[in-house]
């Protein structure tokens, strides 16, 4: 018997009114791939959308309060919003794919049945979260801080349902992780509940690196014996792993003509 087939929305959120050239390329090309999904673009309500509507004809639109996109940090706090979810409760899994990411094959059917609540790319950095001043944690005096690399959500799947679940899982964790320095990253704040919820579901960093990267791509790639992830967030941000991605690209073209 096979599962039932989930339901999964391409969410891309978009600022200006039209994308730059590598830009357009990273979507373009990841639409060509991720064809059987809807597209929708979350945009800031007053933006013209006539550049998208016009290139991305499949696309429908949703828009955001246009505060939620002056910086990555307002960003980052549509991200924290239960209301960014909502307009995609009914489905299964969003793929929140950034401008700046770029998808080489269709694995979404098969991360969305892994059964994670939120899957990104590690992280190359390492971080450390001392939980123990916030309620519930304060309760206990032994609780060790959370280390990780955390998962980035440039280029990742999310389960809506359970996004808005566990925003407020931890009320006060929550709020001090939002409030922080205009808010930290969303999706570090993700992944620590990822380690401390007790549903949220993430997986490890090297699990993850077989569905993304978005750092060190060639050190990845002997890592994991060659195999290439479903994408890349952040692809062309140096020469290095610009060129590591195009090698792929041109190696999966000359395989499919």
């Amino acid at each position: 018997m096979h599962p039932i087939q989930p339901t999964i929305q391409i969410v891309i959120p978009i600022y200006k009114s039209d994308l730059s050239d590598l830009e357009f390329f990273s979507i373009n090309h990841s639409l060509q791939i991720l064809t059987k999904y809807p597209v929708v673009f979350a945009h800031p309500k007053s933006l013209s959308l006539s550049y998208y509507k016009s290139n991305f004809q499949r696309a429908s639109f949703v828009g955001f309060d246009d505060s939620y996109f002056t910086s990555v940090s307002a960003y980052n706090q549509l991200c924290y919003n239960k209301d960014f979810y909502l307009p995609f409760i009914n489905s299964d899994r969003i793929l929140l794919l950034q401008p700046d990411a770029i998808v080489i094959k269709d694995d979404l059917e098969y991360w969305s049945l892994e059964n994670y609540d939120y899957i990104g790319s590690p992280e190359c950095i390492v971080c450390h979260y001392d939980l123990s001043p916030f309620p519930p944690f304060s309760e206990l005096k032994f609780f060790a801080p959370v280390v990780l690399n955390g998962l980035n959500g440039g280029l990742s799947l999310r389960n809506p349902k359970a996004f808005i679940k566990v925003i407020s899982e931890y009320i006060a964790l929550t709020s001090a992780f939002q409030s922080y320095a205009g808010g930290v990253g969303e999706d570090i704040f993700f992944s620590v509940l990822g380690r401390v919820s007790k549903e949220f579901k993430t997986p490890n960093e090297v699990t993850a690196s077989e569905f993304a990267l978005t750092g060190d791509f060639s050190g990845w790639s002997k890592f994991n014996n060659g195999k290439f992830p479903m994408g890349f967030h952040r692809w062309y941000a140096n020469e290095a792993d610009k060129s590591h991605v195009l090698g792929i690209l041109a190696k999966l073209s000359s395989l499919a003509s």
